[in-house]
């Protein structure tokens, strides 16, 4: 499983929201690559299952295959978890 983590240049937040979504997917036991980029890329990238990203960033990335996880607190752990276990991610070795 691929995910992206996205903010507007793609070395800020995204690179925040790329720390916590490899943290809590290691908890999880989940298995996926976690790439950080920016907007723009992120709108031509066809490839990623996920977009992890902030809410004023939701309207430019919609309409892609992805699916959109809108996190408000790009510093938590807890956030991106709860937003991972309300997506279609199955454990390791499963999907």
């Amino acid at each position: 499983m691929k995910i992206i983590a996205v903010c507007g240049m793609g070395i800020g937040t995204s690179v925040l929201l790329k720390m916590n979504a490899e943290k809590v997917l290691r908890q999880l036991e989940l298995d996926a690559t976690v790439e950080a980029t920016s907007v723009d890329i992120a709108r031509a990238s066809r490839d990623a299952q996920i977009i992890l990203t902030t809410p004023d960033l939701v309207p430019q990335l919609q309409g892609l295959p992805s699916e959109i996880i809108s996190l408000t607190s790009k510093r938590s752990p807890k956030n991106s978890r709860r937003a991972f276990s309300k997506t279609r991610m199955q454990p390791s070795g499963i999907g």
